[in-house]
């Protein structure tokens, strides 16, 4: 599993798209896909834990809304 491979749960690690980067704590949840990423909302670009930073601002094909969750991200150890 992804923590595992990356220091176990409640470890730190980097995640990061072409735009950015962002410090992030890991958490294993059983409930959650291998290649999904999922993180609570919420967070102020000041403090560093906003995940917009790493999100382009493209609009959806379906509606106009944001395409939130069509962004490639990866992990790495922090």
């Amino acid at each position: 599993d992804v923590a595992a491979r990356h220091g176990g749960d409640g470890a730190t690690a980097v995640l990061f798209s072409a735009l950015g980067e962002l410090p992030v704590r890991l958490v294993a949840d059983a409930a959650v896909r291998p290649d999904v990423v999922l993180m609570a909302k919420g967070g102020m670009l000041r403090h560093g834990h906003c995940t917009n930073q790493l999100v382009a601002a493209v609009e959806t094909d379906a509606g106009g809304g944001a395409a939130y969750y069509d962004e490639l991200v990866g992990l790495r150890a922090g």
